[in-house]
Order: structure tokens, then C-alpha cells, then sequence
């Protein structure tokens, strides 16, 4: 609600933006697989899931049209500066809860959380992908304080055990090494110098022993991690779904169905997955369509540099909706990615503008 308000309050008091034309075949196409997507709910078998997910398709609505009518071009340094701070006392609490034996509370069920807290508290998915999003945003920050920080983050995520948050940032950091492939100058050695002496410190004075490292080790879990055959057998469910209806699916909400035959909340994990079992192949070409136009206009104009870490987190948060996501709880990645199309329409404005005299 405050959401919308601010969206109100901004569009009364501005002008009404000029886009460019392709970043606004991207606002269409996403409006229409939204609206489309929630329309499946008049032939859904599902009345308690679908209810959930309706509603959570708006709250994506909302979020993805906030920085459309409220983030301007400079806003990106105070963006930078706001999850870096956020990030700062998230790492603080997550240290107290390391120092004083607590560490588990991130890693209980929802059920316990709800007897023990009366309320569900953030999960270690949810503290891992923001401090992974807060690494990416200071990707290019070379400074000996934003080495550090990385690296405690780094450190935080590998403690946490989120295998997404963890291996996704590693593939966005090799993806960005082989995008800049620069010479390391000789202060940069220093600075990864300081960076392997700081961890060299931190595994001898925190007890790592704890730490399952054999969680990370997907090639060698596969086949006998219980999450993953799980997550292989609610895929196998719900394409089964899809089989029986390929082309406008079973209706939102329809995932909980397929793979227990409860309407309850429970999805495969993947938004692909997902969608061709409730919306079909019309809603799976519409998803894809979006994330392809998207790549599309990144390629055919060039970014600044200042704007490809914003660029990363929508590809970070892809990856993650690949592995874990749900479209009711999409609403993340949706602001993500009108983030980085507002950014990319000021960046197409600048380049034609120069192109012009």
C-alpha cells in the first residue's frame, strides 16, 4: 500500500517519462503475461493456492511498476549505498547470532520458527541472495574496505549454506572476469594479497568444522542429496501436468495439485517448470519471450560500465527462480529487472542523443 502511494504520489507530481521504444515493448510484454497468468485462474482447479498466487502476482505488478514512475538515473549511487548498508547489519546479526551459538535459528523450518517465534523469520536463502545482490552491486569496487566486505560476505554465505546464493555469485564473478578480462595492476595484487592473508585468518580462528562443505559438492550429491530428488520429482510431476494440458496449462495455483493432489503451496522450483504446467506453452513463450527481449536490447546497444552490475543481479536472480523460485514470491526479481530497464532507457536516451550531434 505505501508502495502504491509513493507510485501516486510521483506520477501527480512528475512529468511522464519518455521511453524508449523497446524498453516499452518490455513494460507490455511483462503487464500482459501478468494479467494473462491471473486470468488462468477462472479455469484453475485450485482455489486456495491460486488465491495465494493471484495476489502475489500483484504485489510483482506493484513492484515491477515502482522504478518505472519513482528511480531516476542518479539514484543508482544511493541504491549502492542503501543495500551496502542494509547488507552491513545483516552481516552484524548474522555475526551475533555466530558468536552466541544461534546460527541455527536461520536454518529452522517454518514450523518450528512459527512455535518458537510466532512468526516465520527471513530463511538462509532470503539473508544469502541480498548479501549476494549487496556483492554484486560493489562488483567493481576496488577498495581495500570493499575487498574486506566482500570477502566477509563471501564468508557469510558459505556459512549459511545456501548452495544457490553461493555458487550463483561465483558464476556472476567469473562471467564479469571474462566480460572486463583486464591486466590485475600491481595495487590490485596487494589488495587480493590482504584479501587471502584476511581468510587465511578466518578459517584458523573460527571453528570451520561445522561448516558442511559437502553440501556444495552438487556433483558428487547428486542422486542422494534428499532436496534434490525431491525438487527432480516435483519437476516430473507437474511436466506430467503439462503433458496433459500443453498449450494454456491447468490454471494458476494448479502446482500443489499436481504433486501431492492437495491444494497447498507447493511448486517445482522452477519458474520454467512452472509455468508451462499452469500457464502452457502460451504463458512458457511469454516468459521467455521477456527475459530474451530483455538480453536483446542489453546486446544490441552498449551498457556502461556503471550499469552492469545491476544487469548481473537480474541474471544472478534468474538463476536463482531457476532453482528455487515461485512466481508469488517473483516480486524480487521483477523490481530487479525494471531496475536495470530504467537504467538501460536513460543509457539508450544518452547514446542516441550523442548519436544525434
Amino acid at each position: 500500500l505505501f508502495t502504491l502511494l509513493f507510485i501516486g504520489y510521483d506520477v501527480y507530481n512528475e512529468k511522464i517519462r519518455i521511453y524508449s521504444i523497446h524498453v516499452g515493448y518490455l513494460y507490455l510484454l511483462f503487464y500482459c503475461f501478468s494479467v494473462l497468468y491471473m486470468l488462468t485462474y477462472f479455469y484453475s482447479d485450485s482455489k486456495v493456492y491460486a488465491v495465494i498466487k493471484v495476489r502475489g502476482f500483484i504485489l510483482n505488478t506493484i513492484a515491477f511498476t515502482f522504478p518505472i514512475t519513482s528511480v531516476k538515473i542518479q539514484d543508482y549511487k544511493k541504491i549502492i549505498t542503501i543495500l551496502t548498508t542494509f547488507a552491513f547489519f545483516i552481516i552484524g546479526f548474522l555475526g551475533f547470532l555466530l558468536y552466541n551459538d544461534l546460527f541455527d535459528l536461520v536454518k529452522m523450518s517454518d514450523d518450528d520458527q512459527l512455535n518458537l517465534f510466532f512468526t516465520i523469520l527471513p530463511t538462509y536463502l532470503d539473508f544469502g541472495a541480498f548479501i549476494a545482490i549487496s556483492f554484486i552491486l560493489l562488483l567493481h569496487n576496488n577498495s581495500i574496505l570493499s575487498i574486506i566486505f566482500k570477502a566477509i560476505i563471501f564468508y557469510f554465505l558459505i556459512l549459511l549454506g545456501g548452495r544457490g546464493p553461493l555458487l550463483s555469485l561465483i558464476f556472476i564473478i567469473i562471467l564479469n572476469y571474462l566480460i572486463n578480462n583486464k591486466k590485475v595492476k600491481l595495487t590490485g595484487y596487494f589488495k587480493y594479497g590482504l584479501l587471502f592473508i584476511l581468510a587465511i585468518v578466518l578459517y584458523m580462528y573460527f571453528d570451520l568444522t561445522f561448516i558442511d562443505f559437502e553440501r556444495f559438492n552438487v556433483v558428487k550429491n547428486y542422486g542422494s542429496d534428499e532436496s534434490v530428488n525431491s525438487r527432480f520429482e516435483f519437476i516430473q510431476k507437474c511436466l506430467e501436468g503439462f503433458i496433459a494440458q500443453p498449450i494454456f496449462g491447468n490454471g494458476i495455483g494448479t502446482t500443489g495439485l499436481l504433486i501431492s493432489g492437495q491444494d497447498i503451496v507447493l511448486y517445482p522450483h522452477n519458474l520454467f517448470v512452472e509455468v508451462l504446467s499452469e500457464f502452457g506453452l502460451v504463458g512458457f513463450f511469454l516468459y521467455l519471450f521477456l527475459f530474451l527481449f530483455f538480453l536483446w536490447i542489453v546486446v544490441i546497444k552498449k551498457v556502461s560500465a556503471v550499469y552492469i552490475p545491476f544487469l548481473f543481479i537480474v541474471l544472478y536472480l534468474f538463476i536463482q527462480d531457476m532453482k528455487s523460485g515461485a512466481f508469488e514470491a517473483w516480486r524480487i526479481s521483477c523490481g530487479w529487472l525494471s531496475v536495470a530497464t530504467v537504467f538501460l532507457n536513460y543509457n539508450f536516451k544518452t547514446i542516441e542523443s550523442i548519436d544525434e550531434d
